[in-house]
């Protein structure tokens, strides 16, 4: 799935540009008009080869609303200029003091008045600024790291754009299969079986269908049906999105061949489908869990090195326990996959 891949890598690729350029403009006061025009750009060049065209215009509502709600967290820290001062300060002790060298006069001005009025209440200012990191802006910071492009069609906000992407571009690689196999005068199909298939496909899978809507019975004793009792299954989301979520429906990896006479049906067993089916979501949460390492490295750098390089250890490590997991398990494991 070539498309899916480039797809998926260019909806990463945006979210940490977009994270990396609110962070700029709420660091460095950056003027409003250049950073939409920055998000502009970098939007477009993620959409420009997209198909179909909704899940191009759900990209371009998703992202947009990702850089809105990043710059929304970032503005809800209590305070810019004095973000330098305990970066400068070293409130983790890993600051540096060339932050204080971008405070304005006004900026400065600020800093007296805080440093006067924590040395009337007896604090010390690194205790001061220790606590305001603690207290007001870490939890913001954790925040602006776990947030995500998500699903503009979602109203509960489960599924991430990252999903919705894999979800079209595997439905359309579908439906494209099906009218291959048609131009080319198939009327009988077989689907695949695989072992960590999910409940709802599972008991579609390893049957014999027809493309042209009729019923009945193979020459070697095999029941037919036509192709759509197991595909248009319907789901409407809360928004009125309509999906099928049948045999080949939601990030479904079955594939459809032409049925030949003889050919052997594989059966899966219900244990089997269990047991594999939660090594798959174990290499998602895996995979998620570097992603989101990455990602709090990209947030943290310039703020706090030091959370910053453990974030990158942490995905250094997660991307081993990842690798070590699938090969332990027979499973094929994917780089792309954790790239942000």
């Amino acid at each position: 799935m070539a498309e899916f891949n480039r797809t998926v890598a260019g909806i990463e690729d945006a979210q940490t540009e977009i994270r990396l350029i609110i962070k700029e403009a709420f660091l460095r006061g950056i003027q409003r008009k250049t950073v939409e025009s920055r998000l502009s750009q970098i939007i477009a060049r993620t959409v420009k080869n997209v198909k179909p065209d909704r899940l191009k215009s759900d990209i371009v509502r998703s992202l947009w609303n990702f850089a809105n709600r990043q710059r929304a967290l970032w503005n809800r820290i209590p305070f810019g200029a004095e973000l330098f001062v305990l970066i400068a300060l070293g409130a983790e002790g890993d600051g540096t003091l060339r932050a204080a060298e971008k405070l304005s006069s006004s900026e400065s001005a600020r800093l007296s008045e805080l440093f006067y009025e924590q040395h009337q209440k007896g604090v010390p200012m690194q205790q001061y600024y220790a606590e305001v990191w603690k207290e007001k802006v870490q939890p913001i910071l954790n925040r602006i790291c776990r947030d995500r492009a998500m699903d503009p069609n979602d109203l509960r906000q489960r599924n991430s754009l990252r999903n919705l992407a894999e979800m079209e571009a595997r439905y359309q690689e579908h439906q494209d299969n099906i009218d291959r196999l048609r131009k080319v005068g198939c009327r009988l199909v077989i689907a695949s079986s695989h072992e960590d298939c999910s409940d709802r496909c599972a008991p579609w899978q390893g049957r014999v269908y027809s493309l042209d809507g009729t019923r009945g019975t193979t020459k070697d004793g095999k029941r037919f049906v036509p192709l759509e009792d197991a595909t248009d299954i319907y789901y409407t989301t809360k928004a009125g999105r309509v999906y099928k979520n049948g045999l080949l429906g939601f990030n479904c990896r079955h594939a459809l061949m032409e049925y030949r006479e003889g050919m052997g049906i594989p059966v899966v067993s219900a244990e089997a489908r269990k047991r594999e089916y939660a090594i798959t979501q174990r290499q998602r949460e895996l995979e998620r869990s570097v992603r989101n390492a990455k990602t709090e490295a990209v947030v943290y750098r310039g703020i706090s090195d030091k959370k910053a390089k453990a974030a990158q250890i942490a995905a250094k490590n997660g991307f081993e326990k990842y690798r070590k997991f699938c090969k332990e398990n027979g499973r094929a494991f994917y780089p792309m996959r954790v790239s942000i």
